[in-house]
């Protein structure tokens, strides 16, 4: 499962949540400024990624580079705290409210749908 986000409280709570829940978790944003891929290699090119999870701090958009990967490798994207309107919700194969349950429960959906 692919993180996208920069590094913030909702990320970290994001990794966080999936981890204890036993999902193995990889990241694309190294933390700083921009995508690991930039010093070493892209999740997208090193593993298989099953589904991608984006998640915005409260009051913050989505960061576009890490979905535009995801989308354009025909990964499955879950977003986590979009607004009705948000644009990224036109790339979202579904979308959450928040960090809880029912992302558990839309994340095994995605991973078994056709």
């Amino acid at each position: 499962m692919l993180v996208l986000g920069h590094l913030g409280a909702e990320r970290m709570l994001l990794e966080r949540f999936l981890t204890d829940s036993g999902h193995e978790v990889t990241v694309c944003h190294d933390g700083s400024w921009g995508c690991v891929g930039m010093g070493g290699v892209c999740p997208l090119d090193e593993r298989e990624i099953d589904v991608a999870v984006a998640a915005a701090e409260a009051g913050d958009r989505f960061d576009p580079h890490g979905i535009a990967c995801a989308y354009r490798a025909g990964v499955p994207l879950v977003t986590v705290g979009a607004t009705p309107n948000d644009p990224v919700l036109r790339y979202a194969t579904a979308a959450v409210g928040r960090v809880d349950q029912e992302l558990l429960d839309v994340l095994v959906d995605v991973r078994t749908s056709p």
